[in-house]
């Protein structure tokens, strides 16, 4: 264990947090449409933000978009002992309004996002990680 002090590790931990937390939304069958992150420094003062998305979402990548914009506003660069992301506001069906090339990109996301989980699911936790954490992960 150690503290965090930087963000590019902020927000890779972030990102391990969103991938969890979006998989555990999508099994639910669910969107969210708000999204918080907790920091709690060495100290143990915590802070809270969270972000209202402009619409509902299980896309690992737009929970972690609005992850990391709630960090950069809340984090006063004080070393980190916990990083926390959770959601509210859920509901059984997304109304997301995009232009056409943001609901292609939504579309591939959402595909992927549900592939990646059923490989998770039948080979582990394990069996697929992103590059930026594929030096952590032995096998």
């Amino acid at each position: 264990p150690y503290d965090v002090t930087d963000t590019e590790n902020a927000h890779h931990i972030l990102l391990s947090l969103c991938e969890t937390v979006g998989a555990r939304i999508r099994y639910d069958k669910a969107y969210i449409s708000v999204v918080q992150v907790q920091i709690v420094d060495n100290e143990f003062h915590h802070r809270c933000r969270q972000l209202s998305l402009p619409s509902a979402t299980n896309v690992t990548e737009k929970i972690y978009e609005a992850a990391c914009n709630a960090f950069d506003q809340g984090w006063d660069h004080a070393p980190i002992r916990l990083l926390g992301v959770s959601t509210s506001k859920a509901t059984d069906e997304s109304y997301e309004q995009y232009n056409l090339f943001d609901q292609d990109k939504f579309e591939r996301l959402s595909k992927l996002n549900s592939a990646i989980d059923k490989i998770r699911d039948k080979y582990g936790d394990d069996a697929i990680v992103r590059a930026c954490f594929a030096d952590t992960h032995k096998n």
